[in-house]
């Protein structure tokens, strides 16, 4: 009996042992420790490779690859691909299939003189070539004639309209629209508080109108040349 006795005690002993090593909680348990180790960037090895899907477009001896403003656009069923090359001042107008410039039209054919500095082309087609300059925003037909020249809003001097591949303008039926950018900068409360983000133009009456303040919090908390930029889905 007290052989037996003394079996069980130590069952009993050892199982206490083993629930006790179960259920203790350790500092270890559940937690993943992290280490931060700063790898400082080195930008000069950021490299670029060529893909299978890669385009390439050669450059002739008047084009350069100062890029201001680039689309993808088609005329009928073919395909093209514009660059408004600020350095030589002009637009260059390739096909995907094809490596060499098909057309090359001088900015000066749509304007004498233009601010090149802060010029943007945007081409719909080569009936409707847009062009946003520091002053107006015009639509010309790639003979040069111009359709429709509307001046930007008057008392907001340092608001322009910008034409970028990542937000290019959308068209509804007699109206274009397109992102806001300051040619200036914008420091004050109340031109924060005036502030708009997205530019309509009516080709048809030629007016331009501006719409939609920036959220509250960044006409008062956050003021910052970064913040006046925007996007938009129409």
């Amino acid at each position: 009996m007290q052989k037996r006795t003394g079996h069980l005690i130590t069952w009993l002993c050892i199982l206490a042992n083993c629930l006790n090593v179960k259920c203790k909680q350790t500092d270890a348990d559940g937690l993943i420790t992290s280490k931060y180790v700063y790898l400082r960037p080195h930008y000069d090895k950021v490299q670029m490779f060529g893909t299978s899907d890669t385009l390439h477009f050669y450059l002739n001896d008047s084009a350069y690859n100062d890029i201001e403003s680039m689309n993808y656009f088609q005329q009928g069923t073919t395909e093209y691909l514009s660059f408004f090359d600020k350095r030589s001042a002009s637009i260059n107008i390739y096909q995907p299939d094809s490596r060499y410039i098909k057309y090359k039209l001088p900015i000066t054919k749509f304007i004498k003189k233009p601010k090149l500095s802060n010029t943007s082309v945007y081409m719909k087609n080569f009936d409707t070539i847009v062009i946003a300059d520091k002053y107006n925003i015009y639509v010309f037909d790639s003979s040069g004639i111009a359709k429709v020249t509307i001046p930007f809003k008057a008392k907001q001097s340092a608001v322009k309209s910008k034409l970028e591949a990542s937000r290019p303008p959308v068209f509804i039926d007699q109206k274009m629209y397109t992102i806001v950018k300051p040619s200036g900068m914008i420091n004050s409360v109340t031109e924060c508080l005036d502030w708009k983000s997205l530019y309509e133009f009516d080709l048809k009456n030629k007016k331009a109108t501006l719409h939609y303040n920036l959220p509250k919090v960044y006409q008062t908390d956050l003021r910052s040349f970064q913040y006046l930029y925007s996007s938009y889905c129409l």
